[in-house]
């Protein structure tokens, strides 16, 4: 017969055992996780967006449930002079490892800080045009949910960002400048009975960044461009008005004077 002490041994080296299988399927299921929601992070903006969506890694921690995204960058479309639209340092939150299970994620805040948004004209066109007819696809989306990201859906009760800027070359013959933009805290997005799909999250995203930067940018928003973008931000179902009424001609001033040294310029050559 064995004495107590062996089996004491044996029962610990099973517990050990097991243990250690535990933290490896533990291990596991988070790396399947953290690369799930990294690629569908990247399906669900490059859908909405239609230029390419990358994220540098995300994060979860299974005990703490904090959920962490790092360096995404969404690409500017091909010709104008900054390689990205969109690019945010970092968001964070905090869910239940096992409420990312379900079909569909209700999350009370998420924070993103970070934030810089590029608007920009070149040869008479403008890398906005080509976002907002893409997102404007997603109004009466009839693919399939992993098209647009994930089959997953979210309910996101608050979602904070801050240090935003707004990088604006718009206006001819004036440099383009960066200028910080307010904080923004948006409710909603996503509710209970019409939860969100990642690319619509990228959607309401991208909309109030462009709102904002209309009402913020002062002269450096040229008349055109305001209304082309409340045009634009009108054709997205589901998102109202977003404070756009009463800014055209908020860029006439510098638009003009722009024009008016143009000429000028033209005139010393004899041109």
């Amino acid at each position: 017969m064995r004495s107590n002490s062996s089996r004491r041994g044996g029962a610990l080296r099973l517990l050990l055992i097991v243990v250690v299988v535990l933290v490896l399927l533990g291990a596991a299921a988070l790396f399947f996780v953290d690369s799930a929601a990294a690629k569908a992070i990247e399906t669900g903006g490059t859908y909405a967006l239609g230029v390419p969506t990358r994220v540098e890694s995300t994060s979860i921690g299974l005990f703490s449930g904090k959920f962490g995204i790092s360096g995404l960058e969404v690409d500017n479309p091909k010709g104008y002079d900054v390689p990205r639209f969109l690019k945010l340092d970092g968001a964070g939150t905090e869910v239940g490892f096992s409420k990312l299970l379900g079909d569909t994620i209700e999350i009370e805040r998420v924070e993103i800080r970070g934030v810089e948004i590029d608007l920009e004209r070149k040869d008479g066109k403008t890398n906005y045009d080509v976002i907002l007819a893409n997102l404007q696809k997603l109004s009466g989306d009839s693919k399939p949910a992993a098209e647009s990201g994930s089959s997953k859906q979210l309910v996101i009760k608050k979602l904070v960002l801050s240090d935003v800027k707004a990088r604006l070359g718009l206006l001819p013959l004036v440099p383009a400048t960066t200028i910080s933009l307010p904080n923004l805290e948006l409710d909603n997005v996503g509710t209970a009975d019409k939860a969100a799909t990642i690319a619509q999250v990228f959607e309401r995203l991208v909309a109030e960044l462009l709102a904002s930067a209309v009402k913020n940018g002062g002269n450096l928003i040229p008349d055109d461009v305001g209304k082309a973008l409340k045009q634009g931000l009108a054709g997205l179902k589901g998102l109202g008005n977003l404070g756009l009424e009463g800014l055209e001609g908020a860029g006439k001033v510098l638009e003009g004077g722009a024009k008016e040294l143009g000429e000028g310029i033209k005139g010393l050559f004899g041109k």
